[in-house]
């Protein structure tokens, strides 16, 4: 089978995800070729010549509808995996309708996608790399924290943290990478 594996086209953490979807298909069945979403228009012979099984695309604040028109009148299948949802749903539900698979990292909206007519949805979190996300410490050695919150630091987030903060109740371990904590 093959996969046409579009990259996001965000920053951030994505760049990582980007990376471990391609390395996924490294030793499995699946023939997989990456094209970077900013590139697509020239590489469109390329996809032609590759002529792949369905398409695999990221979706976040951002639609790239020209993208997806493209590829519905290629005939290719396009799966969409909403990676901000619940945040965006207002926004990829605007191409809902343009794909023959939506996944989504929250099993909350499922109701919504159903209700859109999109009954192909289905709940995919992003998976961990396990060779980078590991314990690096004995559990008797780890330190117990009343929250953890693991994500991008959005700014809605970076509040609620200060708000949480402020209140002086609760043990905290923030640590960050590629970046500092103020």
């Amino acid at each position: 089978m093959k996969l046409l594996y579009i990259s996001s086209g965000y920053g951030g953490i994505y760049h990582m995800f980007d990376q471990w979807v391609e390395e996924s298909f490294i030793d499995s069945p699946f023939s997989c070729v990456k094209i970077d979403r900013e590139s697509l228009p020239t590489n469109m012979h390329k996809i032609r010549t590759f002529s792949p099984d369905f398409v695999l695309m990221m979706i976040g604040d951002h639609v790239p509808k020209d993208v997806l028109h493209q590829f519905k009148q290629e005939k290719i299948p396009i799966v969409l995996w909403m990676t901000e949802d619940p945040f965006y749903t207002d926004v990829s539900a605007a191409c809902a309708h343009e794909a023959q698979l939506i996944l989504t990292i929250d099993e909350g909206v499922l109701p919504f996608y159903k209700q859109l007519g999109a009954d192909h949805t289905h709940y995919f979190p992003i998976p961990a790399n396990t060779r980078v996300f590991q314990k690096n410490e004995s559990p008797e050695k780890m330190c117990t924290y009343d929250i953890a919150l693991i994500g991008y630091p959005y700014p809605n987030r970076i509040k609620a943290i200060d708000t949480l903060l402020q209140q002086n109740k609760w043990l905290f371990s923030l640590q960050v990478r590629n970046g500092t904590v103020t």
